[in-house]
Formats: C-alpha cells, sequence, structure tokens
C-alpha cells in the first residue's frame, strides 16, 4: 500500500502529463509593454515549478521563525 502523499503526488505528476500532452497551442499575452508567445504546456511547468520554490522557501521561513 502507498503512502497517501505519495499516491496525491502520482496523481499530480498523471493529471499534468495529460494537461501538458492536450494543451499544444500557443497562449500570447503583453504585459505593459512586453510582448511574447508561448505554449501552454511552458507556461504550465513555470507555474508549477516556481510555486513549488516559492513553497519551499516559505515552509522553511515558517519553521525558522517558530524556533
Amino acid at each position: 500500500m502507498l503512502p497517501f502523499r505519495l499516491l496525491l503526488f502520482l496523481l499530480g505528476i498523471i493529471i499534468l502529463i495529460i494537461i501538458i500532452i492536450n494543451n499544444p497551442h500557443e497562449v500570447g499575452f503583453q504585459i505593459f509593454f512586453w510582448k511574447s508567445t508561448y505554449r501552454l504546456y511552458e507556461i504550465i511547468l513555470f507555474g508549477i515549478i516556481y510555486g513549488a520554490i516559492l513553497y519551499i522557501i516559505l515552509i522553511n521561513l515558517i519553521k525558522n521563525s517558530i524556533r
């Protein structure tokens, strides 16, 4: 029997792979004067990696402030 957290992680990876495979479309966006076009899966992966880094930093800050 797999631990519950590992099961949720694997389920999330499977859902992410399905989303990436089904969305190869290009997305254009404009922020102020900067225009760019990326594939949708690049934006999704960037968001996940950025969120994971922020999560790790914030958890460490919270743990250090409690001590």
